[in-house]
């Protein structure tokens, strides 16, 4: 990790969880900037807590959120499946280059206008939030699985980092 990397940070009380750029590092801290362009001072310490900090909080009210009740999303509905029985490296790559290209008209239409709109304009800073924050998401709620889909998280992990690697830095924040 170096300044100039894009990373995934959980949530603190001063900023959301998302997608940030590391500005510099040092051995007292390290200082990131956010899609709003507010720079964040952290420790060291606290930086590393939040990059393996979980994607959700754990949720502890009995009834299921109705977040959790969706299907399909748009990448699934889009083709892009993991792990034993989905696709190969090659192919959900495509996939995942092909949903951050193009317009927010053009992806599969599923759910609700608001669940379409967090997907924001191809190639935007929204769109590359948007797709890292389900393969987060889907990796860390895969470890969290009492019998965990090995296969499938090392799948959204790899290409997790790889879609960081390969869109972040487009981003000129």
């Amino acid at each position: 990790m170096s300044a100039g990397d894009w990373v995934r940070l959980g949530a603190t009380l001063s900023f959301g969880e998302g997608l940030y750029k590391v500005i510099t590092m040092s051995t007292a801290g390290v200082t990131v900037r956010g899609e709003d362009g507010r720079n964040h001072a952290l420790s060291t310490e606290q930086f590393e807590k939040l990059m393996s900090a979980p994607a959700a909080p754990k949720r502890r009210f009995a009834k299921k959120a109705d977040f959790f009740d969706r299907t399909d999303g748009v990448l699934a509905a889009a083709g892009y499946h993991v792990g034993t029985t989905g696709l190969g490296k090659a192919q959900r790559r495509e996939v995942l280059r092909w949903v951050f290209e193009q317009p927010l008209n053009a992806l599969p239409r599923v759910g609700d206008a608001a669940y379409r709109a967090e997907w924001g304009e191809s190639r935007s800073a929204k769109r590359v939030n948007k797709i890292t924050s389900c393969l987060w998401t889907f990796a860390q709620n895969g470890m969290a699985r009492r019998e965990q889909p090995r296969e499938a998280v090392n799948d959204w992990q790899e290409d997790y980092k790889w879609f960081c690697e390969t869109y972040a830095g487009h981003l000129s924040n």
